[in-house]
């Protein structure tokens, strides 16, 4: 049985995204994948986010997990889990500053160190018609196939591209996640 996992996320800095094009000329296959790099739409700076784990070890930060997922959820459409895992050497210590890993009562509580996800892997994802263009932001720790759990890191708004799927079926999944009371987190 593996130890238990935690971790505390301390900040998140969304990516800096353009405005959303005009897409009324642009047919939906111009966007057939989420990842969209180079594109007009496509982020031009990383998400970035740190974290404190009070179990890191110097061999192993992420002790016992052995990766992270990025999971963005987009409320009314689905999911997408970020096939890049973030390892143990994706990982960089935080110089800290005063107070800047303790706990309200100045004991320290675990080791801060910054991840992120680059640019052109931030996917820009066509949201269904009545969606909300902000996703959820969550991180799986995993060990081997076993999930350790999940935490939410925050939102960002504007991930969605709004205009590419507005048939009736995109619609009624809307309706469907509201029905079920869905609010973007799983």
């Amino acid at each position: 049985m593996a130890p238990s996992f935690s971790l505390t996320i301390h900040s998140l800095t969304p990516p800096t995204l353009p405005p959303q094009p005009d897409l009324a000329s642009v047919p939906a296959t111009a966007y057939r994948s989420a990842l969209i790099a180079g594109s007009p739409a496509a982020a031009t700076s990383p998400l970035l986010f740190t974290l404190l784990l009070p179990g890191a070890r110097p061999s192993n930060s992420l002790y016992p997990a052995d990766r992270l997922q990025v999971v963005l959820t987009f409320a009314g459409t689905g999911q997408i889990f970020l096939p890049r895992m973030i390892t143990n050497a994706d990982l960089v210590p935080v110089v800290e500053t005063s107070g800047s890993a303790n706990d309200g009562n100045g004991s320290r509580t675990g080791s801060l160190y910054a991840a992120q996800v680059a640019a052109a892997e931030v996917p820009r994802v066509k949201v269904n018609e009545g969606a909300s263009s902000a996703a959820m932001v969550s991180l799986f720790a995993w060990r081997g196939e076993k999930l350790l759990g999940k935490w939410d890191v925050g939102l960002v708004e504007g991930l969605g591209l709004e205009g590419l799927k507005s048939e009736e079926i995109h619609k009624r999944r809307v309706q469907q996640w509201e029905s079920e009371g869905r609010r973007g987190h799983v």
